[in-house]
């Protein structure tokens, strides 16, 4: 005579097979699109954020007769922040003006 066997799910092996597919679903509703190639993306502007330069950073215009250019120093407590700008008058004139 044949036997048959049927195969007999317990509670523990139910909540095993939900429980994954549950982590399996879950991962795929809250994966995001991931398009960085605009700066706006889905109605949503990234910005950007500027900065100013704290008050102990010091910006000094120099003029120096012999070359007629202006010179940017920017420092802080004696020390250059960064490299001296060099302005021709023309130049000068239009960052004063702007």
């Amino acid at each position: 005579m044949l036997k048959t066997s049927h195969l007999k799910y317990t509670s523990k092996s139910l909540k095993f097979i939900f429980g994954f597919l549950l982590i399996i679903c879950s991962n795929y509703v809250f994966s995001q699109d991931d398009d960085t190639t605009n700066d706006t993306v889905k109605g949503f502007n990234k910005g950007k954020i500027t900065i100013s330069n704290p008050k102990s950073i010091v910006d000094a215009y120099t003029y120096d007769p012999i070359s007629n250019k202006y010179i940017l120093t920017q420092t802080f407590d004696g020390y250059n922040v960064k490299y001296p700008i060099v302005l021709s008058p023309e130049e000068y004139q239009k960052l004063v003006l702007k």
